[in-house]
């Protein structure tokens, strides 16, 4: 009678299988052989007899022949990561990450440490560029890489209250995003950061990593925001007793939505140009959805308020702080946009001209087109969408 170990192949890291035995020859009478293996979890990649002894056989005669455990490398991916800068900085300091290791290891048991390079310099545009990690060695592991991503962000501008342009759908902001603009270290006084002016300085908040969100903790009274109203950002008026946001949205209806949360006696407010702000306290993190209907690009303000003393009470001793997620823009009409392509160019022109012969297409959108609110298309909005088309140019 003959009783082979048999052999087996697992991962490094991995606990040994049960071991088990094939029986050739004649059978066992009764009892049962004993197997063992050196190997551990932390035994090194390599080969391993499997011994097997008779144990408790009771046949006078066998034969023993060993089996082999064969344990091969563990995959290990190591990620390059995601990263992101403004124009003109140094690249930042590349640090991967690792998955699979065994055993409690870290990246101290590799032979060789990975190297992570990007294809972009200080010099190097806005945009997105591959960050790779290679070189890495390790006695047990099979090592696989995953490529990540630098961002190039244009650098903040502090520009002039011409260069405000009104912001689209596209422009949504999610502060909590990794890739944003804005870090902690911003300085948010007076600073126009991809279209959106920002008026926060250190004494009143600023963005905040760990909630990853814009955080005012200053409030702008009804009185202050009554004295302001049509005054631009580059105004020093504004400058001094605005504490908050600032965007444009383009002639038309539509919808802001800030996701935010108030703390304290902190509100909400939002101002659509010379309107009444919309108010609101927000326990915990909600949405605020603002209507808007401008027939010119108007100024919307997003500030924080304060609750009336009697509620107050109630709060106080409490943190006292607007924080804001994100801002969201939804246009139903914009003005001179006749054709509804979310765009005013050329093509609105000739959809006018073709509306005021009596030949509109489908597509047609006559709230749109009626650029002075009469309740008419004439020549005179034809003539106000062709002075908006070439102000783009």
């Amino acid at each position: 009678m003959t009783l082979t170990a048999d052999s087996y192949t697992r991962i490094y890291g991995e606990k040994n299988p049960t071991f088990g035995y094939t029986v050739t020859g004649d059978t066992i009478s009764s009892g049962e052989p004993t197997i063992t293996c050196s190997a551990t979890a932390t035994s090194p990649v390599g080969t391993y007899d499997i011994v097997i002894t008779k144990g408790t056989v009771s046949n006078e005669t066998v034969k023993l022949v060993n089996g082999t455990l064969t344990i091969t490398k563990a995959p290990l991916t190591i990620s390059a990561g995601n990263y992101t800068k403004l124009e003109g900085e140094d690249n930042p300091t590349f640090t991967p990450t690792f998955n699979g290791f065994k055993n409690g290891e870290t990246k101290s048991v590799l032979t060789n440490q990975p190297t992570v390079t990007t294809t972009a310099t200080e010099a190097s545009p806005a945009g997105t560029y591959p960050v790779t990690a290679s070189g890495a060695e390790a006695e047990n592991y099979d090592i696989s890489y995953k490529k990540g991503r630098l961002t190039v962000k244009a650098a903040a501008m502090q520009t002039s209250d011409e260069e405000l342009k009104p912001l689209d759908e596209e422009d949504n902001v999610d502060f909590s995003i990794d890739d944003y603009y804005i870090t902690e270290e911003t300085d948010l006084t007076n600073v126009v950061v991809d279209n959106i002016y920002y008026n926060i300085g250190v004494d009143a908040g600023g963005y905040s990593s760990d909630d990853k969100c814009i955080v005012i903790t200053k409030e702008t009274s009804d009185e202050q925001m009554t004295a302001l109203e049509g005054l631009g950002i580059t105004d020093e008026q504004l400058k001094k007793n605005f504490t908050g946001i600032i965007f444009k949205v383009p002639a038309g209806s539509g919808n802001v939505t800030v996701t935010a949360e108030t703390t304290g006696n902190m509100t909400l407010k939002v101002k659509v140009g010379n309107a009444a702000p919309m108010e609101m306290e927000l326990s915990g993190k909600l949405k605020m959805k603002v209507p808007y209907d401008v027939m010119e690009e108007t100024m919307v303000y997003i500030f924080a308020g304060t609750q009336s003393a009697a509620r107050g009470l109630l709060r106080e001793g409490t943190e006292q702080s607007l924080k804001i997620y994100g801002i969201e823009l939804e246009t139903t009409v914009i003005k001179g946009d006749a054709n509804a392509d979310k765009k005013v160019n050329d093509a609105d022109i000739s959809e006018v001209a073709n509306a005021i012969v009596g030949k509109p297409s489908a597509n047609f959108k006559k709230a749109a087109a009626d650029m002075d609110g009469n309740g008419t298309v004439d020549v005179t909005d034809l003539t106000r969408i062709v002075k908006t088309v070439k102000s783009k140019h």
